[in-house]
């Protein structure tokens, strides 16, 4: 873009980078990226939009890898990197390393917030994972946190399905039998 005189600041390169990302064009998104990291200092804005690149290829390990390599040279993530990553490792079904992310990062002043909640409770409900719901429940009342209503919405269903299930197999046990 500086060959035609255009100098746009971080915020004009992340939004056109998001656009790409929005029309699957994660590629060209990549190639504006790696532009932007070769002539300028990109903020936290860009970098987030790195991260979502990466995992958006379900190479949310390497979003992480990169993300802590930044912060090793003074990069303060926010909130929306740990969200972007975090989402990414459950959009990977990989609950575990999101459950790690948000327990061994230092989040910002206000913590994790219902991006990070609904993105975990979302994952462990669809895996049937109620002892990842647990754990984030005692998390969120240690720091005083409340369910947000997509939370609720997500643990509601989940007990819906697994008391149909419990109901289900009683009445298979009750059948067998007879």
């Amino acid at each position: 873009m500086d060959q035609r005189g255009l100098s746009p600041d971080s915020y004009s390169y992340a939004a056109l980078c998001g656009g790409l990302l929005k029309i699957g064009k994660v590629g060209d998104a990549f190639e504006l990226l790696l532009d932007i990291f070769s002539n300028r200092t990109a903020d936290v804005a860009v970098y987030n939009i790195y991260f979502q690149c990466l995992c958006q290829e379900n190479k949310s390990r390497e979003a992480l890898s990169q993300l802590k390599r930044k912060m090793k040279v003074g990069f303060k993530p926010n909130n929306v990197s740990y969200n972007t990553i975090l989402s990414g490792f459950c959009k990977e079904k990989n609950i575990n390393e999101a459950v790690e992310l948000l327990y061994h990062f230092e989040w910002d002043v206000n913590g994790s917030d219902a991006v990070t909640f609904n993105s975990i409770f979302s994952t462990a409900c669809r895996l049937g994972n109620s002892a990842i719901i647990q754990r984030i429940l005692y998390h969120m009342s240690g720091r005083g946190k409340v369910l947000a209503f997509g939370s609720i919405d997500f643990i509601m269903k989940f007990k819906q399905k697994a008391s149909a299930a419990s109901a289900f197999k009683s009445v298979l046990g009750k059948a067998a039998e007879q």
